[in-house]
């Protein structure tokens, strides 16, 4: 999860995203007084989250998808 979140991060700030219908009037009715890639530009934070999910969901389905195991059993403890 935390490899997932520090890839949509960067990804999100490095590469270009579209507005998504996200006027400048609805950036300025936001009202915040802080600035950053993801206040001024919120359409960064949304293209985030369907990244972060996106990943999360594929990594869980290739989880289930091995035979015997499922991402609800513990994992066995290692044998010394």
């Amino acid at each position: 999860m935390v490899g997932a979140y520090v890839f949509g991060v960067f990804a999100t700030i490095v590469l270009p995203v579209p507005r998504l219908g996200i006027t400048p009037e609805v950036v300025a009715g936001q009202g915040f007084t802080s600035s950053g890639a993801w206040i001024e530009e919120p359409q960064r934070v949304i293209a985030f989250g369907v990244l972060y999910f996106t990943i999360l969901g594929l990594f869980e389905s290739l989880v289930r998808a091995r035979p015997g195991m499922s991402s609800s059993e513990p994992a066995a403890p290692e044998q010394v």
